[in-house]
């Protein structure tokens, strides 16, 4: 009995409510701490998977060669490493280096490309192929650069090829020459010079307009089968023109027929016609002036036959210097024509996208250009290169732009995920905010105050400047002391009441005897 009045008397009525009430504390900020640490825990793990997206992101990019784009991205990723693991740092330490490494060695690539590329602008061309050949294997080159790379080191060869590779021309007296063509095979010659002759005098009435005339020669020089196949491919072009601007009257033509008769009455070949026929194309090496044939030294096989490079004009039509002249214009127009074709078909091919097809059209072209250099002299294969170089340029330019377009698409579309993802982020985030302050106040309409107090403490850790949360929480750690308050208060207004009850018994005076046990 005297227990309850010491502590009464020690500390007060007070001093017990302060004492209960620093336990409850405790008990619940032991709780806040824990709910704290998970909600801490989770933002870590949530943080760890974006910088490790950015890390893939990286890696991807390097694979595909772009390297200063993963640069960028392991660079962005750097930024959040204390979300990583130790591993994971070291791993993306690792990455960035490799990709840092890979942009320097690549533009030394590009660097030395650059100088190949003056190298040949200043016809140094051994030189260029020694840097071409040492970037031929660079594994920081895209396969089109690659591509490009083997492309122009064909182009060199075939070029010092062309340029070590120049023609023997001897001067021989025109009694000579004629001795020549009157070598054994009278009849076989005789065959081939009136292919030649008929050739030359279609060509004579093409120029002059005379289509019909011109097609009906072209078709017997083309059923003929004594000519090569780079000539007969020329004169179904100039038949292909024909027909177009005469479509009508071509139709008629019995081409086959006319290729069995010619073929029926032409013995097994001894001459060697396409030397003859090839005069005008060497002829052209040099200067009218100078033009004379060389005679080809003779197979072992066919002791008996001699090849001219040069036929002497047997058929009237015109001088040597004339037939000269109207060849080279034709070997002029046929490669104007390729040129122009391959200039509209490149552009063409280009719009679309198709680069490298556009790259084949002019190569060939290019090709086509040098094959027929000293057809051409100098101020045409000046104007023709220099067209097909300009256009080379083009569509490596508009091929970089559309490069360069297509990664800052990609780059683009990073930027906007990224966004969106942080956007989604933030919503989703205000999504949790607005359902942990609706549960708070429902628990707080339900009396259940410390489940209130634990969803504001959730909401906090998301939002720690959040206005009605921090109200709200104060208004429920007051409510909640108060009841502890109140609770503490009645046990000892009760204790207190048991003890008055007590003492008030025992002074009762009992009218009859008591029995103490």
């Amino acid at each position: 009995m005297s227990k309850p009045s010491f502590l009464t008397q020690s500390f007060g009525r007070k001093s017990l409510s302060i004492i209960v009430v620093s336990i409850l504390s405790l008990l619940i900020l032991s709780e806040a701490v824990s709910s704290q640490e998970n909600e801490a825990t989770d933002r870590q793990a949530a943080f760890r998977k974006i910088v490790q997206s950015y890390v893939e992101a990286g890696k991807v990019g390097y694979d595909k060669g772009y390297y200063e784009q993963a640069v960028k991205t392991f660079v962005m990723a750097q930024g959040y490493q204390e979300y990583l693991t130790v591993a994971g740092r070291e791993e993306l330490r690792a990455h960035l280096d490799k990709a840092q490494t890979a942009t320097a060695k690549r533009k030394l690539a590009l660097e030395k490309f650059q100088t190949a590329d003056q190298l040949i602008k200043q016809n140094r061309l051994i030189e260029a192929k020694t840097h071409l050949e040492n970037l031929r294997s660079n594994e920081f080159l895209n396969k089109d650069e690659q591509t490009q790379i083997a492309t122009v080191l064909k182009q060199i060869d075939i070029q010092i090829t062309n340029d070590k590779a120049s023609p023997l021309i001897t001067a021989e007296k025109p009694d000579v020459i004629a001795e020549e063509i009157r070598k054994p095979g009278e009849q076989q010659d005789g065959q081939i010079q009136k292919i030649v002759d008929l050739y030359r005098t279609s060509m004579k009435y093409y120029r002059a307009g005379q289509l019909e005339k011109a097609r009906e020669g072209f078709v017997k020089v083309a059923a003929s089968g004594l000519i090569p196949p780079p000539m007969k491919k020329t004169i179904e072009g100039y038949l292909a023109e024909i027909d177009k601007r005469a479509p009508q009257k071509t139709e008629k033509e019995p081409v086959i027929d006319k290729k069995t008769e010619m073929i029926a009455v032409i013995k097994p070949k001894v001459f060697n016609f396409e030397a003859a026929v090839s005069d005008v194309n060497e002829a052209e090496l040099v200067e009218p002036e100078l033009v004379a044939p060389e005679v080809v030294e003779l197979k072992p096989a066919q002791p008996q036959v001699t090849a001219t490079k040069v036929a002497s004009p047997v058929t009237g039509e015109g001088t040597y210097i004339e037939q000269i002249t109207k060849q080279r214009n034709i070997l002029r127009t046929y490669t104007g024509t390729v040129v122009n074709n391959a200039v509209t078909k490149a552009n063409n091919l280009m719009n679309e996208g198709k680069f490298d097809k556009a790259k084949q059209e002019v190569e060939a072209a290019e090709f086509v250009v040098n094959e027929n250099q000293i057809h051409l002299g100098e101020v045409l294969f000046k104007e023709y290169s220099g067209t097909l170089k300009a256009l080379t340029e083009k569509i490596a330019e508009n091929q970089a732009q559309q490069t360069q377009q297509a990664e800052q698409e990609k780059r683009k579309s990073a930027i906007e995920a990224q966004k969106s993802f942080r956007e989604q982020m933030e919503q989703d985030r205000q999504t949790r905010i607005a359902e942990l302050m609706e549960n708070a106040l429902a628990y707080q309409k339900q009396q259940q105050y410390k489940a209130a107090l634990g969803q504001l403490e959730s909401l906090l850790a998301l939002d720690p400047q959040n206005d009605e949360a921090l109200v709200l929480k104060d208004t429920l750690e007051d409510v909640i002391y108060f009841r502890k308050q109140l609770e503490v208060q009645k046990d000892v207004d009760k204790q207190r009441a048991d003890t008055l009850l007590r003492t008030d018994q025992s002074g009762i005076a009992y009218a009859e005897e008591l029995t103490y046990p």
